[in-house]
């Protein structure tokens, strides 16, 4: 397995702490999932891709700690984990990919987003 960010943000607006003051990350995160069978990319329209998600988490800029874990305030808004939707991209390729079009940070600081892919 292979994963790929095909959109991210260089930045963004913080999130404030209420309902009506959450602003998503723009542009959102995209992911691409790449699947490999004995080292060759499969072909998505002749196999069936295994169940999985994707979980997105807050990590320092350095990449050393998570920074959303308990019992702190949650840090991120929104929709924490994907599930893949088969889509074709700009070149008519077939792709397995994952979008986060809602999360949101709520500290202004320099972060780095983290992706973790679970096979269920």
């Amino acid at each position: 397995y292979q994963l790929v960010i095909r959109e991210q943000p260089q930045q963004c607006r913080m999130s404030g702490f209420g309902e009506k003051d959450r602003r998503p990350i723009d542009p959102a995160p995209i992911v691409q999932l790449h699947i490999f069978d004995d080292n060759k990319p499969i072909d998505l329209e002749e196999q069936q891709y295994p169940l999985c998600i994707l979980h997105v988490s807050l990590w320092s800029e350095d990449k050393s700690h998570q920074l959303d874990t308990p019992p702190c305030l949650r840090s991120m808004t929104g929709t924490l984990t994907g599930s893949p939707y088969v889509l074709r991209d700009q070149h008519e390729q077939l792709g397995i990919y994952f979008s986060f079009p809602d999360i949101g940070v709520r500290v202004a600081k320099t972060y780095c987003l983290r992706f973790d892919l679970v096979i269920l």
